[in-house]
């Protein structure tokens, strides 16, 4: 049983109309799961309205459904939001957990790969402000350093970094490094680490994402460690060229399990990494 903390679920859903009911059998090992939209930032204010009125309609035919099963709901980038009272249209549409951007640059925020010397807005410190009196959890993925870092020194709210690697193991923009996680531990922020090839680094396979586990069991302790795997398991490039080699689908992290109790980890520490940190959290949060 996992609690993945980072899938893209929710666009699945609303771009393709796959049911719900098609990835909870698609998702039977799961125990929760943040179910993502994501805007890439080149998408206009009027289809933002737009997907946020369908997400309104789902989340509202499906709130028992949604609870029985632990999914929460998540945007991932709002590069089309215009506006502070926009963060109504997420709060009426039932999202949890939202990223300030994708790899984009936004009247927010800035992304990993765009300007390193731009980074939170004065309107994105007006708009987190207003954030931190709602439910809505900030995840901190996909930001630039400098964000991260302008964020961290003002948010007073619950935080997140929902699916991210590390630097030191994979030099990658999107991964963080050793500066991040010493913040990370600080502010006592969960991690999710993620099992899209292009951030595990090496050999791409299971033995480099645990070396990823381990050195972060190191910097931040077990307790503050989940699964963000970033599955987009029902897209078929994906399965081609994204997944590590043996954990191709949710359905093979039995073998993850396997390694890591070779590697010396205990049930009682798989239990934190596979679902009870992440399932913890949400519910001390309040929205489960």
């Amino acid at each position: 049983m996992i609690f993945d903390m980072h899938t893209d679920v929710l666009y699945d859903i609303i771009t393709k109309n796959h049911s719900l009911q098609y990835h909870i059998n698609e998702m039977k090992n799961y125990k929760g799961a943040v179910l993502n939209y994501y805007f890439k930032g080149n998408e206009s204010y009027d289809s933002f309205l737009f997907v946020l009125s369908e997400i309104k309609k789902f989340y509202q035919f499906n709130k028992k459904i949604l609870r029985k099963h632990n999914f929460i709901l998540g945007i991932e980038g709002l590069g089309p939001l215009r506006s502070i009272e926009d963060l109504n249209y997420l709060l009426s549409a039932g999202i949890k957990v939202i990223t300030l951007t994708w790899n984009d640059e936004n009247l927010l925020a800035t992304g990993t790969y765009t300007n390193k010397k731009r980074g939170l807005t004065t309107f994105g410190e007006e708009f987190i402000n207003k954030l931190s009196k709602t439910k809505i959890i900030l995840d901190l993925s996909h930001l630039n350093n400098k964000s991260f870092k302008d964020i961290l020194k003002v948010y007073q709210g619950r935080m997140i970094v929902s699916h991210a690697n590390v630097k030191t193991l994979c030099n990658n923009e999107r991964n963080l490094s050793d500066y991040q996680l010493k913040m990370i531990k600080k502010k006592k922020i969960l991690v999710g680490v993620n099992s899209y090839a292009k951030f595990v680094g090496q050999n791409k396979n299971i033995d480099s994402f645990v070396n990823i586990i381990n050195y972060l069991r190191q910097k931040l302790g077990i307790d503050y460690i989940c699964l963000g795997l970033d599955f987009d398991y029902y897209l078929e490039s994906t399965k081609i060229t994204g997944a590590i080699n043996g954990l191709e689908s949710p359905n093979k992290l039995i073998c993850l399990r396997n390694k890591l109790l070779e590697d010396g980890y205990t049930n009682s520490d798989i239990k934190k990494l596979f679902y009870y940190n992440a399932l913890s959290y949400f519910k001390s949060t309040l929205i489960l």
